[in-house]
């Protein structure tokens, strides 16, 4: 009976949401219209140690670490290469926001000049495609592990995390294929956009409320996994 009430009081769903609405709102409006009146030698502070580009990667950090949360935390797998996923899907972005493929000229509602070589598709697009490839990949290395447990499940994810980021790095000519640029890298990515806007690399306040909005989407997924009949499962 105390154990079904301790349960109870944890914290529920609208109080995650509510949290973290609040939470959002206090940081946009501080550095969209407080920072900036406070006394230099404070604004320095803030641009030294938490500039508004930080704030921006730190929810992209919570996404992935959201993510995590799922497979080792709730499905209690002790997955060594998540990481791998995320550089799938960064080099996914990569493929279909860049003039990579310049033999191509494809462009879809994307912030890219008409005439820039290569595949330019829209970052909401590009997020959908990079799930359903990371998903790809995700059945590729769990159909030989689904018997496996414990630490065997963590020596063949460990070694998938080691694979991938090597594949990338010597990537440039893999059968006369160039797969990843090697050691280059991808670049420039095309800018993230909204309808009617192109964003530059410090449109802080755009660029807050898509990433608050993706992580309140993933938190909402997360917890949706929780209480439903997957999450009780685990």
């Amino acid at each position: 009976m105390k154990k079904d009430k301790a349960l109870k009081k944890g914290t529920t769903q609208k109080q995650w949401t509510i949290g973290f609405l609040i939470a959002a709102a206090v940081i946009w409006t501080f550095y969209t219209f407080i920072m900036y009146r406070l006394p230099f030698e404070i604004q320095q502070v803030f641009q030294h140690w938490l500039p508004p580009t930080t704030v921006n990667e730190a929810l992209v950090w919570v996404i992935c670490a959201l993510g995590l949360n799922i497979v080792v935390g709730y499905a209690g797998l002790l997955d060594l290469g998540f990481v791998a996923f995320w550089a799938i899907g960064g080099y996914s972005a990569g493929w279909f926001m860049s003039a990579f493929f310049r033999q191509v000229n494809v462009h879809v509602l994307t912030t890219a000049k008409p005439e820039t070589p290569g595949i330019h598709l829209s970052f909401w697009a590009v997020i959908f495609i990079g799930g359903l490839i990371c998903a790809a990949f995700g059945i590729i290395i769990g159909a030989p592990t689904l018997r496996l447990k414990s630490d065997y499940l963590a020596l063949v994810t460990l070694g998938f995390g080691e694979i991938i980021p090597q594949v990338f790095t010597n990537g440039e000519n893999i059968a006369g294929f160039n797969m990843s640029n090697g050691t280059k890298g991808i670049s420039p990515v095309d800018n993230i956009g909204v309808p009617g806007k192109a964003l530059g690399p410090f449109d802080f306040s755009w660029k807050f409320f898509i990433f608050a909005l993706l992580t309140a989407m993933m938190i909402f997924v997360s917890l949706r996994l929780r209480k439903g009949r997957l999450g009780r499962a685990w």
